[in-house]
């Protein structure tokens, strides 16, 4: 049973973690507690930015590499929340349409926009991708995860079994990627600009270039060393 209060700030931390602990351990009765709850909007929204922050500090390597202020960094870092967070809200409305069109679930958008935020849940631990070597395995596992989180919130909230979420959230996934590479890429431009000019520098190498360039560095420093 999962309780959402935010009357205190002591409550609020409880619900909030109550409902991480939920989504992490993937259980369909915390995605059905926030279908009702008013009080679930705001926790599933903070649930969502962090968890864009988690990411982009998991891939601050990229600021760091491009020798941003702190005062820059931290901001950056907010910045990416919130573009996380609209990204996927875009996310969840392309999986409730999909799911109105296929499989005639009619549903608010809020309600499905509180599923699909608490199910990125795992990617609250984003930042472990910071963790050399084992980085990039993480990286996907936490993808995975968060996936698999996707596949029973949409399950539990459009009242589908796991074969018809999964068919919904590949056609939402191929939907997602149309539009990326069609109508996407001029607010893809204007969300880079806003990025480097938050950072206030170019922001030209990828985070795993940057650590294959760091560990390939290390490798021949320690065979150099021998």
């Amino acid at each position: 049973m999962y309780t959402i209060d935010t009357s205190t700030i002591w409550q609020c931390i409880s619900s909030f973690f109550g409902l991480v602990g939920g989504a992490l351990r993937l259980d369909p009765d915390v995605f059905r507690a926030v279908q009702t709850s008013p009080g679930a909007n705001l926790l599933t929204l903070l649930i969502l930015i962090l968890a864009g922050v988690s990411v982009s500090l998991g891939q601050s390597v990229i600021l760091f590499a491009n020798k941003v202020t702190p005062r820059r960094f931290l901001m950056s870092l907010l910045l990416n929340g919130v573009l996380f967070a609209v990204g996927v809200l875009i996310w969840a409305a392309i999986l409730l349409l999909v799911g109105r069109i296929v499989f005639r679930v009619q549903l608010p958008f809020d309600q499905m926009g509180r599923e699909v935020s608490l199910a990125y849940a795992p990617l609250l631990l984003g930042f472990f991708v910071l963790l050399p070597y084992a980085g990039s395995f993480l990286k996907h596992a936490f993808e995975i995860w968060s996936f698999l989180a996707i596949l029973v919130a949409t399950s539990v909230t459009l009242h589908l079994d796991l074969w018809q979420a999964l068919l919904c959230t590949i056609l939402g996934w191929v939907v997602m990627q149309v539009l990326h590479y069609t109508i996407a890429r001029p607010i893809d431009a204007v969300r880079n600009w806003l990025l480097q000019e938050t950072a206030g520098t170019p922001l030209a190498q990828h985070v795993e270039e940057i650590i294959d360039v760091s560990t390939r560095k290390t490798t021949d420093e320690t065979k150099g060393g021998q």
